[in-house]
């Protein structure tokens, strides 16, 4: 077959596995992402587009990395398909289900997918490569990116924030509180250690603060 036909049979079978239409809009994202990745299903890159790592009976390792190549288109794009129904890609899968445009994998759970698809799911600042593949995007200077999501332990994908803030050149934020929080934050640690600082030092010097209390007159009725 033709590169062409080879590309819409593996998608066909990816969108077939997540019950999402065949449509030319899914095609057109899932190519997209392929090109932030290991580019068009092929033997060249092991029938592997997105490079997943999932093992299959009859897969084998492309490089250190642990991503894989498998010998047939099918069993590529049942491991791809198998791969994305991880909870941590189910915004991804969601938009696929809705035949969603592309603009809709810049924002929310879809978008934490793509990262996670990059970076892993506990990375600070996580890759924006595939996000921006998808959507034609760039996290450049001046960029302001507003979802960010929080991990669970199970892998579900929990809402925390949504922040605005500007990006330093090459730099994403993935913060797990709003900016208020953290400003009251600061606030209560330094009253904190205010009241703290001012215990301890009636504790060690309690003359001082009682003279500290009185008016000069008071202070010197209390030497006589």
């Amino acid at each position: 077959m033709s590169q062409a036909a080879d590309t819409a049979t593996f998608w066909g079978y990816v969108l077939n596995d997540l019950n999402a239409p065949t449509s030319s809009n899914n095609e057109s994202i899932l190519n997209s992402w392929a090109s932030g990745e290991s580019g068009a299903p092929s033997a060249q890159n092991g029938w592997n587009p997105l490079g997943t790592e999932l093992g299959m009976p009859n897969s084998y390792n492309m490089n250190s990395a642990g991503v894989q190549g498998y010998p047939t288109l099918a069993e590529g794009a049942a491991a791809t398909a198998q791969t994305l129904q991880s909870n941590y890609y189910s915004g991804i899968v969601q938009n696929l289900q809705n035949d969603a445009p592309a603009s809709a994998y810049g924002s929310g759970a879809a978008e934490r997918g793509l990262e996670i698809w990059v970076s892993g799911p506990n990375a600070s600042k996580p890759s924006m490569n595939d996000v921006n593949a998808v959507t034609g995007g760039s996290a450049a200077s001046g960029t302001t990116l507003t979802s960010y999501t929080k991990n669970t332990s199970s892998g579900q994908q929990g809402f925390w924030s949504n922040i605005s803030m500007p990006l330093p050149l090459g730099q994403t934020w993935n913060l797990p509180f709003s900016f208020g929080e953290i400003v009251a934050g600061g606030i209560v640690l330094i009253l904190g250690l205010i009241l703290l600082f001012s215990g301890a030092l009636g504790i060690i010097m309690p003359g001082a603060k009682k003279a500290a209390s009185l008016t000069p007159e008071g202070q010197a009725m209390g030497a006589m």
